[in-house]
């Protein structure tokens, strides 16, 4: 009876892991050399193998030379530390973005026997973001080329955006313009327009 429900539990062990495996993004465990251990098919799917193909053999052979060097310097962090480990990077495969965690395992001792990654696909993300960066980077091509002095705020006074011009036609103090001096600098500017 003891052997069935140990038999039991391993089976459940595993129904779960294959279950958290699929669920996630990309997903493996290496060892101190880097070694696949174990790959969950979202990560096979990226390199269109199957896992007889991948397990055993190291991450620098699926990757760059240079990427293979940072993961490595990563992977011997967490074993040095066993502390877990968060980096932002860049798929030289496809171009994708991904949030790596890099977590110890360790074993009955507290020693790190091997590190679990786990890697969130963050493109979408990334995409919005570089497009939100050049449309601010073409507002504030704009702002700085008209003739006209701009000074937006939002609906609880606060400034988000003036341009240059702007100051020029007040003679506002440079120091106001710096990021940080909203306040200082709309209190200026409103002191400026009340009739002494």
């Amino acid at each position: 009876a003891e052997h069935k429900q140990a038999e039991d539990a391993l089976r459940e062990s595993e129904r779960k892991y294959h279950s958290l495996a699929s669920a996630s993004d990309s997903m493996y465990l290496v060892d101190r050399d880097c070694r696949f251990l174990l790959v969950n098919e979202r990560h096979l799917a990226r390199f269109g193998l199957p896992a007889e193909q991948v397990i055993g053999r190291k991450h620098g052979e699926f990757h760059s030379a240079e990427d293979a060097v940072v993961f490595e310097n990563y992977i011997r962090q967490v074993f040095e530390t066993g502390e877990p480990h968060q980096d932002e990077y860049r798929s030289a495969r496809d171009g994708r973005y991904f949030v790596r965690t890099l977590s110890p395992v360790k074993d009955d001792n507290g020693m790190t026997s091997s590190v679990t990654v786990i890697a969130k696909d963050i493109t979408e993300r990334k995409r919005t973001e570089e497009a939100l960066h050049l449309q601010e980077m073409q507002l504030r091509t704009i702002l700085e080329s008209t003739g006209d002095g701009i000074l937006a705020v939002d609906n609880a006074g606060k400034v988000i955006k003036t341009n240059r011009r702007f100051a020029d036609l007040w003679k506002i103090p440079s120091d106001l313009v710096k990021k940080g001096s909203d306040e200082a600098l709309l209190t200026y500017v409103l002191g400026q327009l009340v009739d002494p």
